[in-house]
């Protein structure tokens, strides 16, 4: 998951993240839920991408979703100077 969060994938979701800023984000892969500075934010891509992909890997390897008890993603943004920044949109 934090290989997926760091990759490609992350592009669509770069403009939110920008726009939440700097502080700790909170996926649930199992639902793609996401917390922002522990206040509940709109889910971005990335947690929908998280998400269909633990649902494709369990599925792939026998592993009923009713088995885990939990799968999060926390992940610390920086601050970033956002006039270094190129969005596209």
């Amino acid at each position: 998951m934090c290989q997926m969060f760091c990759g490609w994938r992350l592009i669509e979701s770069k403009p939110n993240l920008l726009k939440l800023g700097s502080g700790t984000l909170e996926i649930d892969a199992i639902t793609g839920q996401c917390v922002f500075q522990g206040k509940a934010t709109r889910q971005l891509t990335i947690a929908e991408e998280i998400c269909a992909w633990l649902q494709h890997d369990l599925a792939t390897n026998n592993i009923p979703i009713a088995a885990l008890t939990g799968a999060h993603l926390d992940v610390k943004l920086p601050t970033i100077d956002r006039r270094q920044c190129i969005v596209w949109s």
